[in-house]
């Protein structure tokens, strides 16, 4: 079955443009070696870990200085929220 959410967040996060791939298999070697894509990583596993999805943007950093971000994350969590 095909998480929606998922097929969401993916696309939303594609087509911005602040992801960035290289930066991401760089800093977060497991994804590279266990040949993960990069975007379906950070959506499932690296944005709970607070891994950052670019060098211009800070997950944790974003997370904890936005009340209404954190808010968001406390009520619903990262399977229906992604903060990028």
């Amino acid at each position: 079955m095909v998480n929606l959410k998922i097929d969401e967040f993916y696309n939303i996060i594609k087509e911005s443009g602040e992801f960035n791939e290289e930066y991401y298999l760089d800093n977060y070697p497991e994804v590279r070696k266990n040949e993960e894509d990069p975007i379906i990583h950070f959506i499932t596993k690296g944005v709970k870990k607070l891994y950052n999805p670019s060098p211009s943007f800070n997950t944790d950093f974003y997370i904890h200085n936005y009340r209404d971000v954190l808010d968001i994350v406390k009520n619903v969590g990262f399977d229906d929220f992604n903060p990028l």
